[in-house]
């Protein structure tokens, strides 16, 4: 099943997510079911550029200004990111 078919609950090695809206190609909006969590972006990308990015991610992990990862599934291959109040646009005015 593809993920961008999946609609509703999802579980993920963090606990389980709902799948609210796609926003762009690969790129979804989500909420975790614990409240504590709040929402986060789920992005999926061809493997070979899904691993790029997931490593970049990592190496710069804690770092301000940079959308942090916090989880990853296999299968689909998919990345859950924090989600940012502000967008790049907007924090430049």
């Amino acid at each position: 099943m593809e993920f961008a078919k999946v609609q509703g609950y999802r579980s993920w090695a963090l606990g389980s997510y709902l799948v609210s809206a796609q926003v762009a190609k690969n790129v979804w909006t989500a909420t975790h079911k614990s409240s504590q969590a709040g929402k986060v972006v789920i992005k999926t990308a061809p493997a070979e550029s899904f691993e790029n990015e997931r490593n970049i991610l990592k190496h710069f992990q804690g770092r301000p200004y940079i959308r942090q990862m916090l989880d990853e599934t296999k299968g689909p291959p998919a990345m859950v990111l924090k989600r940012l109040d502000i967008n790049l646009l907007s924090a430049s005015t």
